[in-house]
């Protein structure tokens, strides 16, 4: 092989994860007996019928997911489990890599999950590897994945801003007719998280106010000013003692989270605690914020369950779902 071809066959490689096809090899000037020549010796190895690796070493996740690409052929992508991978949704890559192909594509290979789709899905790559969209990918893995996996590539996909929130809403939504079976359970994970479903900053104001009085626990002050007029409380109960409550599940943008934190921290700096709570606690858990303002205040309220004689109840914590600022990986 001339050392032209050689540099364009090790670019290939590199370009690649160490994967050629049969007929790329050809293409780049190998004849058939160069290509078994390597074969025999090691130099190369089958990963599936006329997909080779390169190098002698382990495949790499990234290879094995582009060997399958190749072996089912130009139409395949690779989806759920592996696109999810790739993207950086899921922690652990797929232990058999996932492609999806056109419903016409009938061919099965030992070792490949494929799936078939009436039309071509969405799509781009990833490290050259041709993979469903991001948006794609999550509803692709919502039929397959378990509701904490689905729920961390839902938080990871916000986080790096891959796909918005309405866009995840509008693939979920009922109207749109959607029989895929990830449809249904992504919008279980929308709800979960808190993107379906949230009442009105307004009218959340209103419930946790009811709460309180229920509780006969009566706020110092509402919209409170706080270091100079710098800030703005939702409540105060004491003199040191704050309770903030956030009109949505989580904020909007990694950058209006990082502004809650460092808000919240200056107060903390300057000797107030803070009650956090979200509209699931409000809502859904109400007695969780209960057992957060009598651990704060000291007290019982109103409609708490009494502890067992001779020990003492540890209230459990305010459960939020602020996880798109958290750091994906």
């Amino acid at each position: 092989m001339q050392p032209q071809g050689r540099q364009q066959l090790n670019a290939h490689l590199a370009c690649h994860h160490g994967v050629v096809t049969a007929e790329e090899a050809r293409r780049l000037g190998l004849t058939d007996g160069q290509i078994q020549y390597r074969l025999r010796t090691g130099e190369w190895s089958a990963v599936h019928r006329g997909v080779y690796s390169a190098g002698g070493l382990k495949l790499s996740p990234e290879g094995a997911i582009s060997a399958a690409c190749s072996a089912v052929g130009p139409s395949a992508v690779a989806s759920h489990r592996s696109a999810a991978w790739l993207w950086g949704l899921l922690e652990t890559p797929p232990a058999v890599p996932t492609v999806t192909v056109p419903a016409t594509v009938r061919r099965r290979i030992s070792g490949i999950v494929t799936y078939r789709s009436g039309q071509r899905p969405p799509t781009t790559h990833r490290g050259e590897i041709p993979a469903t969209t991001a948006l794609r990918t999550i509803l692709d893995l919502a039929a397959v994945a378990s509701d904490g996996e689905l729920d961390h590539a839902v938080d990871v996909a916000l986080a790096r801003r891959y796909v918005r929130i309405d866009q995840l809403q509008r693939l979920a939504s009922p109207r749109r007719g959607s029989r895929r079976p990830g449809a249904v359970a992504l919008r279980r994970a929308l709800r979960r998280r808190g993107f379906l479903g949230a009442p009105t900053p307004s009218a959340l104001e209103s419930q946790t106010s009811r709460l309180l009085r229920r509780w006969k626990v009566e706020p110092l002050a509402t919209e409170v000013p706080v270091l100079g007029n710098r800030y703005r409380a939702d409540y105060k109960l004491a003199p040191d003692v704050l309770l903030e409550v956030d009109g949505y599940a989580y904020h909007s943008s990694p950058e209006a989270k990082a502004a809650d934190s460092r808000r919240r921290n200056a107060l903390r700096a300057a000797g107030y605690k803070i009650i956090e709570a979200d509209w699931i606690t409000v809502v859904h858990r109400p007695e969780q914020l209960r057992a957060e303002i009598e651990r704060v205040l000291g007290r019982r309220l109103p409609g708490g369950r009494a502890a067992a004689p001779g020990r003492r109840r540890r209230p459990p914590p305010i459960v939020t779902s602020r996880c798109l600022g958290s750091s994906p990986r």
